[in-house]
């Protein structure tokens, strides 16, 4: 918290899914709030910076990102300029987990108010959509400036792929 301030969520500018409250955020060491979001609202058009997939194979399986650090989250990311939430998911999810959305749907997005962000806007939206995806057939990783897949992300997902690829 900054010396002689206190800080509270801002207004969401919209209506707040009726279950979940405003969260702190408490992976960072500032102030920082999450808002989910009444499921299918969508917010105004240039504010939603984000978008994340619940994408699942058609046998039912979950995919994640593992991070740098570890981390596992949902794939997705960064809204391009002139590109729609939507396109976003799709893009990302290939870039990140090496899988095809085959479909998509809105669920939901979440608020995110962090006033003290060193980089970015300080309130934004992250679109949340529920996908069906694709895991083609395995391919040799080749590098490519085109390709946001690092090297170590194409093995992991090259890996997952193999394993998949011989379950029942």
């Amino acid at each position: 918290m900054t010396a002689g301030r206190e800080w509270a969520p801002a207004d969401p500018g919209g209506p707040v899914d009726s279950v979940v409250g405003t969260e702190p955020v408490e992976e960072v060491d500032r102030p920082a709030w999450f808002t989910l979001m009444a499921p299918g609202w969508w917010p105004p058009d240039g504010s939603v910076t984000q978008a994340y997939g619940l994408c699942f194979d058609p046998g039912g399986r979950v995919v994640l990102e593992q991070l740098d650090d570890g981390f596992w989250t949902l794939p997705g990311g960064q809204v391009e300029s002139g590109e729609a939430p939507v396109d976003t998911l799709v893009r990302e999810v290939a870039e990140e987990a090496c899988v095809q959305v085959v479909r998509a749907r809105y669920l939901a997005c979440q608020h995110v108010w962090d006033p003290q962000a060193p980089e970015g806007p300080t309130s934004h939206y992250q679109a949340r959509f529920w996908a069906r995806v694709e895991v083609g057939p395995w391919r040799a990783a080749t590098r490519s400036t085109s390709s946001a897949c690092s090297a170590a992300r194409t093995a992991r997902c090259a890996r997952s792929t193999r394993q998949q690829d011989r379950q029942p």
